[in-house]
């Protein structure tokens, strides 16, 4: 579950320029989730609704009241900045197009904590703290595949840049890689000594990357599954990710801080 004392939940969310390492707005005053399109020009933010801010216009543009009990994660389609996914606390996960209700996808038996877009926007993957992994036809809703094996809630999902392998990481203390198509567990990726929070695949489908609440954050060779080093933050890191070019890992900790780790040293 996600209780508003949890690390999951995001206390007055900022957006940053990544250039000049400045913070450009500060949007919400409290959130559980949130996520940037990618071509930059939206904020989507969950929390007992489902917001999204437009950046360009500087306006809300659509807030949706009563859809959930609590909004737990979102996520925008990559190819599509009108298209998005949210789960909430009930199992659920709701589609989105044009920043209207689509389509609902029921199938997770608890809340789901994490959702993620295939490259090309036909596929949805989720996480929840039912323990399972579901992948999800984005067009039709339909549940398309079953991931079992984690033990306890799974944080955190994504797909590779490729969209052929999905990346996982959970309570059980471990992070793992699964093959989209057959739904086959490749690797278990072990190491951190508590709660795994986040984990994404570099761009470049070399490298995974993990935060942990044993403070410190995980960088793997994606296809041995060799743990290539670990960095120490200090606190719980609940958000990771990479550059576009896949050389600097970015991580967002507890402390409200966030840290550039350049992935040329390993």
């Amino acid at each position: 579950m996600v209780p508003p004392s949890s690390p999951h939940q995001i206390i007055a969310p900022f957006i940053w320029d990544s250039k000049t390492e400045q913070t450009q707005i500060e949007l919400f005053d409290e959130a559980n989730c949130v996520a940037l399109s990618a071509d930059g020009t939206h904020v989507a933010f969950g929390s007992k609704s489902v917001s999204v801010w437009d950046m360009t216009a500087g306006l809300w543009i659509q807030i949706s009241e009563g859809q959930f009990d609590e909004v737990t994660s979102v996520a925008f389609s990559r190819c599509d900045a009108g298209v998005m996914a949210s789960g909430g606390r009930d199992g659920s996960i709701q589609l989105w197009d044009s920043f209207t209700a689509s389509k609902k996808m029921v199938g997770h038996g608890k809340a789901v904590l994490s959702i993620d877009f295939s490259l090309d926007g036909s596929l949805v993957v989720s996480g929840s703290v039912d323990k399972s992994i579901r992948l999800w036809d984005a067009r039709t809703g339909t549940l398309l595949r079953l991931f079992l094996g984690h033990t306890e809630d799974v944080n955190s999902v994504a797909f590779s840049a490729n969209s052929a392998r999905i990346v996982s990481a959970s309570e059980d203390h471990t992070t793992c890689i699964w093959d989209t198509e057959t739904g086959q567990l490749l690797s278990t990726l072990e190491g951190h000594s508590d709660e795994v929070l986040c984990a994404a695949f570099s761009p470049d489908h070399k490298l995974v990357a993990s935060g942990s609440e044993d403070g410190t954050v995980g960088v793997w060779n994606a296809d041995s599954g060799e743990i290539l080093a670990f960095y120490d933050v200090g606190t719980w890191v609940h958000s990771i990710c990479f550059s576009a070019d896949s050389k600097r890992i970015i991580s967002g900790s507890f402390d409200g801080q966030v840290h550039i780790w350049d992935g040329d040293l390993l």
